[in-house]
C-alpha cells in the first residue's frame, strides 16, 4: 500500500527520429511509426489518443504503418534500426537517445509516486526532495515539467 501519493513531474510525448532533422506532424501520414503498446504503456496510450484525434490511428493500422512495440525503449530501437521512421516516445528518452524530436502539444502524463508505510527516514527525505522546488531544475533538464507549471 502506498501513502503520500503525489505527481512529482509531468512527462511529455514527442515524435522522435534518429536523424539530424526533427519530424514534422505532416511527416506522420507518410511514415512508418513505432508506438509503445497503448494497452500497457502510458506513452503508447497517449500516442494512440493523439493519432485517434488526428484521424490516423485506424487508417495507419489498416495500412500496417504502425509498429506496436512493448515499450518506449523498443520504439527507439525500431527507429534506430530503420524498422520505423518515427517513434512516439517520452521526451526524457528522446533527450538520452540523441536524434531530433518534436513535442506534441497537450500530450502529457503525470509521473506519480508514493511511499510504502515501511519507508525509512532517508527515503522519506528523498521523496520530499523529489517534489520540492529544488528538484525542478533536474526534472527540467531531463524533459519533465513540474506539476506547478503545466497548465
Amino acid at each position: 500500500m502506498l501513502v503520500d501519493v503525489h505527481a512529482f513531474a509531468i512527462g511529455q510525448l514527442v515524435m522522435w527520429r534518429f536523424s539530424s532533422e526533427a519530424p514534422c506532424e505532416s511527416d506522420i501520414e507518410k511514415s512508418k511509426i513505432a508506438v509503445p503498446n497503448p494497452d500497457i504503456t502510458a506513452y503508447g496510450n497517449l500516442a494512440k489518443q493523439y493519432l485517434d484525434e488526428a484521424g490516423l490511428w485506424d487508417k495507419m493500422m489498416a495500412e500496417k504503418r504502425i509498429i506496436l512495440v512493448g515499450n518506449a525503449p523498443q520504439a527507439v530501437v525500431a527507429a534506430k534500426g530503420s524498422a520505423a521512421e518515427i517513434a512516439f516516445i517520452p521526451l526524457s528518452m528522446a533527450i538520452k537517445a540523441g536524434g531530433n524530436y518534436t513535442p506534441l502539444s497537450g500530450m502529457t502524463v503525470d509521473q506519480v509516486g508514493g511511499l510504502t508505510i515501511r519507508a525509512n527516514e532517508e527515503v522519506r527525505k528523498f521523496w520530499i526532495f523529489c517534489r520540492s522546488e529544488r528538484s525542478f531544475p533536474i526534472w527540467t533538464k531531463w524533459g519533465f515539467l513540474s506539476p506547478d507549471n503545466t497548465k
